[in-house]
């Protein structure tokens, strides 16, 4: 397998981990797509705000592994 290939190979399989992820923490759970308005009360969830972080951690992940797919693919058109 020629370095092209090679390159190419390893940059679809990034794109796939990144979309994966994407997919999975890319859009956060609490959206109610019912349009349902809920209460909001003067408290803070600890627990949430980490669930949150958490989520923004592994979506910017999802998005620079799929930056990185797309330079790896790139990079093997002009080799």
């Amino acid at each position: 397998m020629n370095g092209s290939r090679a390159l190419t190979s390893v940059g679809l399989a990034i794109d796939l981990a990144g979309a994966l992820l994407l997919r999975r923490f890319g859009i956060p759970e609490a959206l109610r797509l019912d349009g349902a308005i809920s209460l909001i009360c003067e408290q803070r969830d600890e627990a949430e705000v980490a669930k949150a972080r958490l989520y923004d951690r592994w979506a910017r992940a999802a998005l620079r592994l799929i930056s990185t797919c797309f330079g790896l693919q790139l990079l093997a058109t002009f080799l």
